[in-house]
């Protein structure tokens, strides 16, 4: 079935999950007074699960790294697995301390612009609830299905690799950096947060399930070929 140029499958469970993942946050802005900050919060949080989970994937990676492609005919499989671990060591570590900084980065410059800008309802006071809370479980649970159902069950792991992994993070974050900031002059302009927060919502819904089924096409040919 065609949804918006998408194969939505029914019977996807994954797809299930990921719709309330992102729908939830929608509940949360109608009926639990979030505001614009709760909902960029909770998306960088979100940031944060995926820079987490993304650890262990590039541990478990085993698709052939550009680095290595050079070596494959020349080297031997100790050779090459010295230099597997050994690019292992460098890209983690580094995946850590940059990632985290740059979504740490991104995060006050977010604060910063919506304490300096009028109208802009800075309140934490939604942090503090079941709901908002509930909302962080879901993600957390969301990301560590796909996790086992894909990367590990259906062995992703063995497509990917570690110097892929660390760049796909980055993907979301200028995403999310884009909307975010656009999203501050857009609700001073209209005078509609509540709107806008919606949107922002539906448009990172269709965003996540492009990636989804674009990432789920790239098995389907990864397994045909084999």
């Amino acid at each position: 079935m065609k949804v918006l140029g998408l194969d939505f499958d029914v019977l996807d469970k994954s797809v299930w999950l990921l719709i309330a993942v992102n729908v939830y946050p929608i509940i949360g802005v109608l009926f639990f007074d979030w505001n614009y900050l709760s909902v960029v919060v909770l998306y960088i949080i979100e940031t944060f699960i995926i820079g987490l989970f993304n650890v262990p994937k590039m541990i478990m990676a085993r698709g052939e790294p550009a680095q290595l492609k050079s070596t494959q005919k020349t080297s031997n499989s100790k050779e090459l697995a010295l230099g597997r671990g050994c690019l292992k060591l460098f890209l983690i570590p580094f995946f850590l301390f940059h990632f985290n900084a740059f979504v740490l980065g991104q995060s006050i410059f977010v604060f910063v612009i919506s304490s300096q800008f009028g109208g802009l309802d800075t309140s934490f006071d939604s942090f503090y609830n079941l709901e908002f809370g509930m909302n962080i479980l879901l993600l957390l649970f969301g990301h560590a299905y796909s996790f086992y159902f894909y990367f590990i069950k259906k062995k992703e792991y063995l497509l990917v690799s570690e110097d892929q992994l660390m760049l796909q993070p980055y993907k979301r974050i200028f995403i999310q950096q884009f909307t975010v900031i656009f999203g501050v002059f857009v609700i001073l302009a209209t005078g509609a947060p509540i709107f806008f927060l919606v949107m922002l919502i539906v448009f990172k819904l269709f965003f996540d399930l492009r990636a989804h089924y674009k990432m789920k096409d790239i098995f389907s040919e990864f397994h045909q070929a084999k």
